[in-house]
């Protein structure tokens, strides 16, 4: 069975910061085999974005930026959804054939953006 975040959907196409809604936080493993966080956002015009959040110390510090901008850096994955925010979208890594994808990068809380490096310490990969 194909995962919801694979579903095709209308893009976001260009970088720059955009008012969303989360619609989809769903748990799956990468390529390497590692659990993995995907969120799926919606702009008031109907585009999406998505990211990932991988288990490193990385992933899960951008995963509490994220719940942090939403209000709650302890909060759940279940919590995520539904909760509007501004994302700040930017293109991702080239795929292995080549295409590039926007991917949100950044969370913003009332204007100001909450980055990974300002979380000191990252909550368990547990959803």
């Amino acid at each position: 069975m194909e995962k919801q975040w694979r579903q095709k959907r209308d893009a976001i196409e260009k970088p720059g910061s955009y008012p969303v809604k989360i619609i989809l936080v769903e748990a799956d493993v990468s390529k390497a085999g590692k659990p993995m966080l995907v969120v799926v956002f919606k702009t008031a015009d109907g585009k999406h974005a998505r990211t990932f959040f991988s288990s490193n110390e990385w992933g899960l510090k951008a995963l509490a930026s994220l719940k942090k901008a939403c209000g709650n850096e302890n909060m759940t994955k279940d919590e995520l959804l539904n909760k509007e925010l501004s994302i700040v979208c930017e293109w991702g890594k080239p795929t292995e054939d080549g295409k590039c994808f926007i991917e949100a990068k950044k969370y913003l809380v009332f204007g100001t953006e909450v980055l990974p490096e300002q979380i000191e310490q990252a909550e368990n990969f547990a959803w």
